[in-house]
């Protein structure tokens, strides 16, 4: 049997087991187009997230509700079928490892959901010997809103997602690893350690008094203001009274700002409020405001969005957030890549 036919007849397989069960099939399709001279014929996976049974939770056309998102075929055997079917004969022996980091798909807005949102996060290794060299990263944010994408959430977020990782693997063939760094198989499932060893933020024993206005700059721990005075309203600091470079002084409200750091206390800012910063074990948590919801979607969501979003994302989380229950606390952890805010439960 042809890999083509067999491709074709576990599928069919497949949809027969699929329909007897309640899940939502996740498949690459077949590349359009052959590659000539890649570097590489085989690729290896390995899923290096926190909750490694499903990709979330989606809307199902045939279960009419939210059923678990899962790989039709093993995830690791899709990545291999997708090399085989993009290289021509003229392909090397080189061997790729896959590394899924993040991939989270969250729908909301009503029975049938009306927005989506997925973060992919993944990086690709060349495998030397015993060895592995990063080649390639992907780190990104998928939306999909009915309004504008003319296709039903659920839809137009597979097919984004599989059309992303699809061309982040195929380009990749065809790179050979420019890094002198190796890394074995064991620190692969530290690459946070790893990433968090290059960030100030995460290095230095005390940070630096100011305003910073994103994650970059506090990541980089490079203010962009000297912070002044603070000013408190209802017990909490709500107003920044910043200097300039030039000398020029400005007035700041705390939700304009990413986080400030002042008398050797670190805080964090969203719509509700700023919140002093604790590190413990080489992460940063704080406990912070949020809008209520249901705690499955709340979870989910967090791992998805977190806070302090902006442009289009930030507008529709907001437009969605405001149809949401009265305002809580949640324990919040900052992803150390983005930045992002992610609430992993309510404060009792």
């Amino acid at each position: 049997m042809t890999m083509t036919k067999f491709y074709t007849f576990y599928l069919i397989v497949f949809v027969n087991f699929f329909h007897a069960q309640s899940f939502e099939p996740f498949h690459f399709d077949l590349p359009e187009r052959l590659i000539s001279n890649g570097k590489y014929s085989k690729i290896e996976f390995f899923d290096s997230r926190e909750d490694t049974l499903s990709f979330g939770k989606v809307y199902s056309s045939h279960y009419k509700r939210k059923v678990p998102l899962l790989p039709s075929v093993n995830f690791g055997s899709q990545l291999n079928w997708l090399v085989h079917y993009a290289l021509d004969s003229s392909r090397a022996n080189g061997v790729m490892l896959f590394v899924l980091r993040k991939m989270q798909f969250v729908e909301l807005g009503g029975e049938i959901p009306a927005y989506g949102y997925c973060p992919v996060r993944a990086e690709i290794f060349e495998k030397k010997n015993t060895g592995y060299y990063s080649l390639a990263k992907l780190d990104t944010f998928l939306i999909a809103e009915v309004s504008y994408d003319k296709l039903p959430v659920t839809e137009s977020l597979l097919k984004q997602s599989k059309t992303i990782i699809s061309n982040f693997v195929l380009t990749t063939l065809l790179r050979s690893s420019q890094s002198i760094n190796s890394l074995s198989f064991e620190l692969l499932n530290k690459l946070d350690s790893i990433e968090k060893s290059t960030l100030p933020l995460y290095q230095t024993q005390k940070l630096k008094s100011g305003v910073y206005l994103n994650y970059a700059s506090f990541k980089n721990q490079t203010p962009d203001f000297s912070l002044v005075k603070t000013k408190n309203k209802f017990g909490e600091i709500n107003r920044l009274y910043i200097k300039t470079k030039k000398g020029k002084r400005y007035k700041l409200y705390t939700k304009d700002v990413y986080s400030f750091v002042i008398n050797d206390t670190a805080y964090v800012s969203n719509e509700y409020g700023s919140y002093p910063l604790l590190k413990k074990d080489h992460d940063f948590y704080f406990i912070g405001k949020g809008r209520t919801m249901p705690n499955a979607e709340s979870i989910a969501l967090s791992q998805a969005l977190g806070w302090n979003l902006s442009g289009a994302i930030g507008s529709m989380f907001g437009s969605e957030s405001a149809k949401l229950n009265a305002i809580a606390k949640y324990n919040v952890k900052i992803d150390h890549c983005d930045g992002s805010m992610i609430w992993y439960s309510k404060v009792k």
